[in-house]
């Protein structure tokens, strides 16, 4: 009856049939796009590799072994355990005085670079080389270890604060490590504690591991 509008309905079914072929025929080569990845396998929990578990101080390149004996000087206690330390002393005239011992691994960052670490924390400039190469040298653990003192304002690592403070300290290069011995309190207390700090330094003897 109409036949103006009869071919009408016949061209959109025509282009309605050629858009669903050409559709098809892109899904179905894939066209080189993007795949969509649809399935995620789970790996059951007994078969995945888990990574070692480390302590803060292996993370850190601490040697967990104590490694030495000492005589311990009069009026000094032992402080509590800690795994950033090997030891760690107390002294009565000071409530806020300790003498921390620890080690690391290699050279510990290098001499030069304690010894100026250790000035920078009392508020002190670095040395030269040739400054640290003329400090006292003392026969601690079977070799030459350098003595360090430095006074100033210090906190501590625990908060404590202290505006005249004097820090005794010996840095030991051993044979793949370096052993630290650091005093810390205030300048009068640790004034008396001078000669008792050398001779606890002078007193350390090697066992375990830090045996030659």
């Amino acid at each position: 009856m109409f036949p103006l509008l009869e071919k009408c309905r016949g061209g959109a079914a025509l282009l309605a049939a050629l858009c669903a072929a050409g559709a098809a025929c892109l899904a179905g080569c894939g066209g080189g796009g993007p795949e969509t990845i649809d399935r995620v396998e789970r790996v059951p929990a007994e078969e995945r590799i888990a990574p070692p578990v480390m302590k803060t101080a292996e993370r850190m390149g601490l040697i967990a072994d104590r490694g030495f004996t000492w005589d311990l000087p009069e009026g000094w206690s032992r402080g509590p355990d800690s795994q950033m330390r090997l030891a760690t002393f107390l002294i009565q005239s000071d409530p806020l005085a300790e003498c921390a011992v620890s080690t690391l691994y290699g050279d510990g960052g290098g001499l030069e670079a304690n010894v100026n670490r250790w000035r920078s924390q009392m508020g002190q400039p670095p040395l030269s080389a040739g400054e640290i190469a003329a400090l006292p040298r003392w026969p601690v653990l079977g070799t030459d270890a350098v003595a360090v003192e430095a006074s100033g304002p210090y906190a501590s690592m625990g908060g404590g604060t202290i505006d005249d403070a004097l820090l005794l300290g010996v840095v030991c290069p051993m044979e793949g490590r370096t052993f630290f011995v650091k005093m810390t309190g205030s300048r009068a207390a640790l004034e008396a504690e001078r000669e008792r700090f050398k001779a606890f330094c002078l007193s350390l003897r090697p066992t375990g591991g830090l045996a030659p």
